[in-house]
């Protein structure tokens, strides 16, 4: 943590949360500086017993790691601090969850509103990017993070883009995510955020959400990453910075692009060279766009990431 704040916020309403059975949080701080993982480490050793506990007692615990720091070498920090007994608990814990069978009902057989199973509502490792550094926006960093979740370290992982990654703009978030998965579970963690986002769109104002998560579809585990942002113009069009000209030798930057609308249109005009792109409708999915919540939250869109090249020559 870079600084107290998000600790406080999130930890504070976790603690209200819980204040009526203590016995089933634990929570712990580490200080990141260069050399000191060997001696914040230790920190993690209750909350391993913690997670190893709950799987015996068969309710695995979620595990939330939020990580607020300026360095690059997310992969390496991640595993030297964590420690191989942390991260073997979390993937003991996931495991378990996954593997759980059970079907809970109503005394008259019916199935609840809410999905209460070990599979719905625990053993989900989750890592939560809060971070100044271009962990989403520079390939190899992005790389390392996939890996993360190809090799079941992490459930899935949450990071930010944007002009305004600050904790203070997007803590709130961060917060909710975390307060709706001990109340309610993440049974599909893409469309958990997406109803929080659709909730509270405000702060894809300045920002874009990045989610990398694994799936297990016929046995085989299948990782995706999207990008969640907001049709925002005049800066961006269907939620993307687009930086592409139709008008051959022309390299506009994104700044050269500048996003008009027109009755649910939109098109984008190169200020370099005054190409005019077609006007495009926004009000149905598009190939590489496609609408978050189309009826409740029409200017949200979701693209795959990292952006094939098409994407950014599709207007």
């Amino acid at each position: 943590m870079k600084d107290h704040y998000l600790k406080l916020l999130i930890n504070l309403d976790l603690v209200t949360q819980y204040k009526h059975s203590p016995a089933n949080l634990t929570t712990a701080t580490l200080s990141m500086k260069a050399g000191a993982h060997l001696k914040e480490s230790h920190w993690l050793a209750f909350p391993s017993q913690f997670i190893t506990t709950s799987i015996l007692e068969s309710i695995p615990s979620n595990t939330f790691v939020i990580m607020d720091t300026h360095s690059n070498e997310y992969t390496e920090i991640i595993e030297a601090y964590l420690g191989k007994q942390f991260i073997k608990a979390m993937k003991m814990a996931s495991l378990h969850a996954r593997n759980d069978e059970s079907l809970e009902t109503t005394i008259k057989g019916n199935a609840l509103w809410c999905d209460t199973t070990h599979k719905a509502r625990g053993g989900q490792c989750s890592l939560i990017l809060v971070t100044c550094g271009p962990a989403m926006q520079v390939s190899h960093h992005f790389d390392s993070l996939l890996t993360l979740v190809k090799d079941n370290v992490f459930d899935f992982i949450i990071g930010f883009g944007g002009a305004s990654t600050l904790p203070v703009d997007i803590g709130p978030t961060v917060q909710d995510f975390v307060c709706n998965a001990t109340l309610f579970g993440i049974p599909d963690v893409w469309d958990s955020l997406c109803k929080l986002l659709t909730s509270s769109p405000d702060m894809l104002d300045h920002n874009t959400v990045v989610i990398v998560y694994g799936s297990y579809i016929e046995g085989k585990h299948v990782v995706e990453s999207r990008e969640i942002s907001k049709h925002h113009p005049p800066y961006c069009a269907l939620g993307y910075e687009f930086s592409a000209c139709a008008k051959e030798g022309c390299r506009p930057t994104v700044l050269d692009n500048q996003v008009s609308t027109k009755n649910g249109k939109v098109r984008i005009t190169c200020a370099k060279c005054h190409w005019k792109s077609a006007w495009v409708s926004i009000d149905k999915d598009k190939e590489y766009f496609f609408h978050v919540k189309p009826t409740t939250a029409p200017m949200l869109f979701w693209h795959h990431f990292s952006p094939s090249p098409g994407l950014n020559n599709f207007l």
